[in-house]
């Protein structure tokens, strides 16, 4: 689950959609919280309000703003350089450029 900042949901979802051609499964913006499908899996986008509901007490402070939460989502691909293009392409407007695309063994 990403974890993001509140009212971002849609946004957030919207990107995906956008820079990895993710179809948006499910979107509720009562309860701040969506889900992409990306067979097999699902990815979940909530609200750090909507965290703080789930887990009352033992959800973790959200970062600063211009802080970096630290999480990842690793996509698989045979090719890492033109999957990368493409979504920068199709996201250049929301996105920032951080480093390079880069191939795992």
């Amino acid at each position: 689950m990403l974890y993001v900042d509140n009212d971002a949901v849609s946004e957030v979802l919207a990107f995906y959609e956008r820079a990895f051609n993710l179809e948006r499964r499910f979107y509720d913006p009562e309860y701040e919280y969506g889900e992409l499908a990306s067979d097999p899996a699902t990815i979940a986008v909530a609200a750090h309000a909507a965290g703080a509901r789930i887990m009352g007490r033992g959800y973790p402070t959200p970062p600063p703003p211009g802080g970096v939460a630290n999480a990842e989502l690793a996509f698989t691909t045979n090719d890492v350089h033109g999957a990368f293009a493409l979504a920068v392409a199709r996201a250049r407007a929301d996105a920032r450029l951080r480093r390079l695309a880069q191939g795992a063994p």
